[in-house]
Order: C-alpha cells, then sequence, then structure tokens
C-alpha cells in the first residue's frame, strides 16, 4: 500500500484466516489516514484470545456469525462519522 492511500470509511474483514489480521496491521501501518480508519472483524470465533488478537491487529470491534444485518449496521455506524 502506498502512502498517499485514501482514508476508507471502515473495513470488514474477516479474522479466522489470518488474512484480516494481516490485512488489518498493512492498513494501520499504510497512511495516517488509515490509521485510524474502523476494522471490524467477522468471526465464528468469539473468544476473548480471538478477539484480543483482533484487537491485537488494530481492529475495532467484531461482528460474531451467523451475521445479523441489524448488528452489522449497528456496529459499522458506532465506528463511522455518518449514521446508516
Amino acid at each position: 500500500m502506498s502512502n498517499d492511500t485514501k482514508r476508507q470509511t471502515a473495513v470488514i474483514t474477516g479474522a479466522a484466516s489470518g488474512f484480516g489480521l494481516e490485512a488489518s496491521r498493512m492498513i494501520r501501518q499504510s497512511s495516517k489516514q488509515n490509521a485510524r480508519t474502523p476494522i471490524l472483524a467477522i468471526t465464528a470465533n468469539v473468544s476473548p484470545n480471538e478477539i484480543e488478537e483482533c484487537r491485537q491487529a488494530g481492529m475495532q470491534d467484531h461482528v460474531s456469525k451467523p451475521i445479523r444485518a441489524a448488528e452489522l449496521i449497528q456496529k459499522v455506524s458506532t465506528w463511522i462519522d455518518t449514521e446508516i
């Protein structure tokens, strides 16, 4: 990722594959604009250890599977500046 990357409104990524954790770290390091971009994990495993691993990678929150639309909307709207 280049340093001229525009700030994203929010990022939603999987956590279990490891890709989501690495992507979160990369987003955090990509630019000043993305250092505070809200990142939410989608995960079936909501154990305290996995949630902490997501937070350590730079994610702010998580949504558990199966995904419920109302919960996803509520979580995203919590972390972005605009109401959905």
